[in-house]
């Protein structure tokens, strides 16, 4: 009877794991769309990398869920935006916490709570939740912190405020104290040597 109980708990918290992420992206079809491509950015980076095969399934893992926190913010708030008020901005940043909360409670992705947290932490301490710096930030989250941001600057968004001639990988190369420089440099040279 435990074992039943067990595998219905996991059960349960599988379904709402998937109900979490179909609302998240039914409210906002471009974080679908975001999540996917960092994910796969992020398995083919530790590919590069030559990273061990189930360190890479966790990175490609983080990559996908690394936004999953966002479902508590209101629609409103996921379109990409710089003039969002402070307000706005302060509630924005609580979505790495929530994801950790939310990916710490199911045993399959507590291993990804981490990176999650962490990934809007900066190199030079200047990001958040916790102000961390240099290798304090989790690995995982050090790699989904440059390839998201790639990806940012690469939406349609983002893209415009670059204007039409500002490269982001260019923009990225130039971002100094934000991102651990070897990553960032594996990042760029992989994007570099993409078949066009």
């Amino acid at each position: 009877m435990y074992a039943v109980k067990i595998l219905e708990r996991d059960d349960f918290k599988s379904t709402t794991l998937d109900s979490i992420i179909t609302t998240l992206q039914s409210d906002s079809p471009q974080e679908e769309e975001h999540a996917l491509r960092v994910s796969q950015w992020c398995h083919d980076l530790g590919v590069t990398m030559e990273l061990p095969h189930v360190k890479i399934k966790r990175l490609k893992l983080a990559g996908y869920f690394h936004d999953i926190g966002k479902i508590v913010l209101h629609k409103d708030l996921l379109v990409e935006n710089s003039d969002h008020s402070e307000e706005e901005l302060t509630e924005i940043k609580k979505h790495p916490i929530m994801g950790y909360r939310i990916l710490n409670a199911f045993d399959d992705t507590m291993s990804l709570a981490d990176a999650v947290l962490h990934h809007h932490e900066r190199w030079d301490g200047s990001g958040y939740p916790k102000g961390l710096k240099g290798e304090e930030i989790p690995f995982l989250a050090r790699v989904v912190a440059v390839v998201s941001c790639y990806d940012r600057l690469t939406s349609a968004e983002e893209g415009e405020k670059l204007g039409s001639n500002q490269n982001p990988l260019i923009h990225l190369e130039k971002m100094e104290g934000q991102f651990d420089p070897e990553i960032k440099r594996e990042f760029i040279n992989m994007i570099k040597n993409l078949p066009s």
